[in-house]
């Protein structure tokens, strides 16, 4: 089958400068695959099939080498945030079928740890109006009209004593009102608030959802997770968590649900820390009109049928890894 090679090395946009301190890097091989079958009643046929799934790109703490695609997208889309996306069609598929798509890969990923400076730090003034546009707006997923995100949401800015302040404090009350469950669903901020638990996902929503009501912007980012030593390593639940937009700093990383002790992370570990086993596909928002929706790693639809329905198996899998020997030394 032919293969898409992606030779331009893609970068996320709008990271600016920001005070950081990288660990030395690590290598990593990875395969995105993606198997599509008919299911439901035999003889069913799918139609219209589609399904789109995340590019990795470049940032400071990640570098995306030979990246193709098999079989070859019909397009690559890009959406507002600036964030890259194969897609693929099928006029139809037999139940007697599997439809496989692969993403492959190298990356040197870097733990990162934001370090920033007090006297750089600016107030929520002096945000810059198109980080403002983008990343302080409602969504369907951040209840930012529900009373109770409203009160919570003031509160915290009341006492806030600054924006790095301000996005702990909205740290904490998200972490003192949930405990981690995944049970398979997406709710809205408002709902999760209500019911005391959820994923990674539902926590970042409540957390967005707290920050931009108090006037910080903040924004999700969507990975896949190694959570094992042992190697290869096939991730198929994925990692979703939160940047907020510190003025005089840049985009500052908070991973509440791992703050709160998911993975068996020690508690506030990853407040301004991002670990060397994620690889993000990509960071911004979603919503019913995005590319993936709601999603960040793939997304599918097809054409309803009566009793027939396009199933999906998606995982990346991670190679085992190896350190990235330090530049010769041009010493005499």
């Amino acid at each position: 089958m032919p293969t898409f090679f992606l030779a331009m090395i893609l970068a996320f946009p709008g990271d600016g400068d920001r005070s950081f301190e990288l660990d030395p890097p690590c290598r990593h091989d990875l395969v995105l695959r993606i198997e599509a079958t008919c299911g439901g009643r035999p003889g069913g046929v799918i139609r219209d099939a589609l399904i789109r799934a995340a590019l990795p790109a470049t940032d400071e703490r990640q570098t995306i080498t030979a990246l193709r695609c098999d079989p070859e997208p019909l397009s690559v889309l890009t959406d507002e945030f600036g964030n890259r996306f194969a897609e693929w069609r099928r006029s139809q598929l037999r139940g007697d079928e599997i439809w496989r798509i692969e993403i492959s890969l190298s990356a040197e990923v870097r733990a990162i740890v934001h370090t920033p400076k007090p006297r750089s730090l600016l107030s929520l003034d002096q945000v810059p109006e198109p980080i403002a546009s983008q990343y302080l707006g409602n969504g369907p997923k951040y209840s930012r009209s529900d009373p109770k995100i409203v009160a919570a949401a003031n509160q915290l800015r009341r006492e806030a004593a600054s924006p790095l302040d301000l996005a702990f404090r909205a740290n904490e009350f998200v972490r003192t009102h949930l405990t981690y469950e995944r049970d398979g669903r997406w709710d809205d901020a408002a709902i999760v608030l209500e019911q005391g638990h959820g994923s990674c996902s539902e926590y970042n929503f409540l957390f967005l959802a707290l920050c931009r009501e108090a006037g910080l912007p903040a924004r999700w980012v969507g990975a896949t997770a190694c959570r094992s030593s042992q190697l290869p390593y096939e991730d198929e639940v994925f990692h979703r968590w939160s940047e907020v937009y510190l003025p005089g700093h840049g985009w500052f990383p908070v991973d509440v649900s791992r703050n709160d002790g998911e993975d068996g992370a020690p508690i506030n570990q990853a407040f301004g820390r991002i670990s060397d086993r994620l690889l993000i596909t990509m960071k911004g928002d979603g919503g019913e009109t995005h590319p993936l929706r709601h999603g960040y790693i793939a997304h599918w639809e097809s054409k309803p049928s009566r009793g027939v329905t396009l199933d999906i198996q998606d995982k990346w899998i991670w190679a085992p890894s190896s350190p990235v020997a330090p530049p010769a030394s041009s010493d005499r």
